[in-house]
């Protein structure tokens, strides 16, 4: 009886939240745009050249995290309704610097 009132007549799921890795601000969102858009007008003047010269480097801290199971992270929601999202999860004891080339 309740699961149908909750599927059939209110049209309700369990969803799980989608992880995403940060939530940024609409000025960050257009800084990202912005420098992309640049690296391509770059590329589309000097070609192959252009990414032959190219030498990137990144340091990183990797955390170990303690992750919300998919399953403790679904919640009731409407049919029309978004799913919920999950931001960075909090750090736990460790981290690890990586150097990428």
């Amino acid at each position: 009886m309740v699961n149908t009132i909750i599927h059939e007549d209110l049209h309700f799921r369990k969803v799980s939240a989608r992880w995403v890795p940060r939530q940024l601000s609409a000025f960050d969102q257009h800084s990202r745009v912005e420098g992309c858009t640049e690296l391509k007008e770059h590329f589309d003047r000097k070609g192959q050249d252009f990414l032959d010269r190219i030498i990137t480097c990144d340091e990183t801290w990797v955390h170990h995290f303690t992750l919300e199971s998919k399953r403790a992270s679904k919640q009731w929601k409407h049919a029309d309704s978004q799913p919920p999202k999950t931001f960075r999860a909090i750090a736990s004891a460790g981290k690890v610097m990586a150097s990428v080339f």
